[in-house]
């Protein structure tokens, strides 16, 4: 049985000789020269305002949904199921906020209590989320205001 010819082996030095693309070569094509990735985006950003702010507004709510997610563990639809169910007032004063609803809740055992306007989230927050300083406040605006009517 005749063994099979060995063929020629290549050089570098040989004209013919081409390298070999690697297994995981993309081919070449007619968009190579054109910007990649966050150069892309910001020339995009800059040529086209419409899709800049929408990059915006995206990114804005991305980025609520982790502060949400991060501090509270509630997503932005919780938040805007809780602001429905309030009616869009705040939990204490029962009052509507020009300014969003923040979203109160306790330290301790990690559970949100509602949303408030940021004058009653403070003022929980001042008496130290405890019951018996806020009874003590109350206690004396209703004494005072008994014996001081208008």
């Amino acid at each position: 049985m005749p063994s099979d010819p060995v063929p020629e082996k290549k050089t570098a030095d040989d004209a013919s000789h081409e390298p070999a693309a690697p297994l995981d070569a993309k081919p070449k094509s007619a968009t190579s020269d054109r910007p990649k990735g966050s150069e892309w985006r910001r020339l995009k950003r800059e040529s086209d305002p419409v899709w800049a702010e929408k990059l915006r507004e995206r990114d804005r709510i991305a980025a609520r949904n982790k502060r949400f997610r991060a501090i509270y563990g509630i997503t932005v639809e919780d938040y805007d199921r809780m602001f429905e169910e309030q009616g869009g007032l705040c939990k204490v004063c029962r009052k509507p906020s020009e300014k969003p609803l923040v979203v109160d809740h306790c330290h301790v055992r990690r559970k949100v209590r509602g949303l408030m306007c940021g004058g009653c989230n403070q003022m929980l927050g001042f008496s130290g989320d405890d019951p018996e300083v806020m009874d003590a406040g109350a206690r004396l605006l209703r004494e005072f205001y008994r014996n001081n009517p208008l």
